[in-house]
């Protein structure tokens, strides 16, 4: 299970969905909680300005190596808090 503090997920794909806001906490409270996940591929999933709550579990995220935020439709402000939340990242 993502959420699950004992979950050895390394690699998660969520592709073509359609994300709603509920969907997108979810998301980032299981990421926030799974630190062993290395790559996050979230490819058209309808993510919007819902990309601050993803930012907010990344900025805790000790292992990320990969972010897919493709063909999704992040505004300026969303796209400048992912960026911040990974520029201190050794893999970034």
């Amino acid at each position: 299970m993502i959420s699950s503090a004992d979950s050895q997920l390394r690699y998660l794909l969520v592709s073509e969905e359609i994300l709603t806001l509920s969907k997108i906490t979810s998301l980032a409270n299981g990421i926030s909680l799974n630190k062993s996940i290395t790559k996050l591929k979230l490819r058209e999933d309808n993510i919007s300005s819902e990309a601050a709550i993803l930012a907010k579990a990344l900025a805790g995220h000790p292992v990320i190596q990969l972010l897919d935020l493709s063909f999704n439709k992040i505004p300026n402000k969303g796209t400048i808090s992912i960026i911040e939340s990974l520029k201190n990242k050794p893999c970034f």
